[in-house]
């Protein structure tokens, strides 16, 4: 970044150069410093504006992610904090959506610790909350629809692909990221090794009307109750719960983990019942001056 101004594409060798600044941060925070939209857009060209900040032999100092919708994440190398490099990067960011007409609104993934300082002294306060979630390994008892005439299946490819993108959109509506997503999103993720379409199951009626999906990532090890997603007109028939049971069960024993929105009581409540505690919190703060 030889000047303050975000590029909407970034080289190979620059991807590269990201990539090993994120495990370099995660090791020594513990946390990510990007979400899987933010991982994406590195290799979308147009997906996001980054800003980078290298240093001899072109290795990554710092770097800075804004998403279309003002979405901001980044992070230090930590042998380079406190020498300014956060605030210059911060500052072309919000710069940025400024120019873009949007609200800067930055993830403290952890939500805690000098991040969270540095920002608040910046006149950024936080508006949400993201929790962290696991359930430990232990068996499920799977819960079963009110309704007797839904059946499940696995995702069986492109035909499934629109009723998918529509239920999603109609189940997270008010959700600023999830609800956004397009076809290309979800084909890209669909694209990523992790992928398995056993993993994405549907839910529909017996005239064949898809009325919500739970979608399973394995990566690392790990395993994530990624969405679940319930068509608003199938709400109050115990589907989620079908759908998440069905998701844990798959599993095969092992611990899982998800993430819920902090003020979404009623899901919150439903995963406790089914044996998930809190294990993170991740904050999302824009400027003070933003809030209505």
């Amino acid at each position: 970044m030889t000047s303050d101004a975000l590029v909407t594409e970034l080289a190979p060798a620059e991807v590269d150069a990201v990539r090993d600044l994120l495990r370099t941060a995660e090791q020594a925070d513990g946390d990510a410093a990007l979400d899987e939209a933010a991982h994406l857009a590195l290799t979308r060209p147009g997906a996001a504006r980054h800003g980078l900040i290298t240093g001899d032999g072109g290795a990554a100092l710092g770097y800075v992610s804004l998403l279309a919708d003002g979405t901001v994440q980044g992070m230090v190398h930590p042998d380079h904090r406190r020498t300014g490099l956060g605030s210059r990067l911060l500052t072309a960011a919000t710069a940025q959506a400024a120019a873009d007409g949007t609200t800067p609104a930055v993830w403290v993934h952890g939500g805690s610790g000098d991040s969270l300082t540095f920002l608040r002294s910046r006149g950024f306060t936080a508006v949400r909350e993201l929790l962290q979630m696991r359930r430990e390994a232990a068996p499920i008892e799977v819960v079963d629809p009110s309704a007797a005439d839904i059946a499940f299946a696995p995702y069986a490819g492109e035909c499934d692909l629109d009723d998918l993108v529509a239920v999603n959109a109609r189940a997270f509506a008010d959700h600023p990221e999830q609800g956004r997503l397009t076809r290309e999103d979800l084909q890209a993720r669909m694209a990523e090794p992790w992928f398995r379409a056993e993993d994405l199951l549907l839910a529909r009626s017996a005239n064949g009307d898809l009325l919500g999906f739970s979608w399973l990532k394995r990566e690392d090890g790990g395993v994530e109750v990624y969405v679940v997603g319930v068509d608003p007109s199938a709400q109050g028939q115990k589907l989620g719960a079908a759908l998440t049971t069905r998701g844990i069960a798959a599993a095969d024993g092992a611990a899982v983990d998800l993430f819920a929105d902090g003020d979404n009581a009623p899901a919150v409540t439903m995963y406790e019942k089914l044996g998930f505690a809190v294990t993170g919190r991740h904050l999302q703060l824009i400027p003070h001056s933003s809030r209505s």
